[in-house]
């Protein structure tokens, strides 16, 4: 058995950045040959780590908190910025898949919770149009743009 530790993942997100990159040219897909190396890495490594091999799961945690961000990313980027008011409950939501993702452990608290948030920005999107409203959900919707 061998520790899957940072050189291992350093060689196989860039061999298969490479290896990618030329299926994308024959294929002739659109993906994001980066982020799909990332996935394929730390996909392989969880299924390692479930098979009892020793991982670095410091390094699956953050390869999986990686796919987040660029999951987050592709949805801002595809969706209309008043949809953007829903930033909090959304990332939140992709945390807790990958920290089930990892320890396949189901928090009927943390459900609660996100149910609870994503009810809380559901009535500020109702009310979003509202005279009151209008500056609080615009500074929500700023939050990441204008830094």
């Amino acid at each position: 058995m061998v520790l899957i530790g940072i050189s291992e993942v350093l060689i196989s997100i860039s061999l298969l950045f490479f290896l990618l990159l030329g299926v994308k040219r024959i294929v002739g897909l659109r993906f994001c040959v980066m982020c799909l190396s990332v996935g394929i890495t730390w996909f392989t490594m969880l299924i390692l780590y479930r098979m009892g091999e020793p991982i670095n799961s410091s390094l699956l945690a953050l390869l999986i908190g990686m796919s987040i961000t660029g999951v987050y990313y592709l949805v801002e980027k595809n969706t209309s910025e008043k949809m953007h008011l829903f930033r909090v409950p959304f990332i939140v939501s992709l945390i807790y898949a990958g920290y089930y993702i990892i320890n396949l452990s189901f928090s009927f608290n943390a459900l609660l919770i996100l149910l609870i948030i994503w009810l809380i920005f559901g009535v500020i999107f109702i009310a979003k149009d509202k005279k009151g409203a209008r500056s609080f959900v615009e500074n929500i919707i700023a939050c990441c743009r204008d830094w």
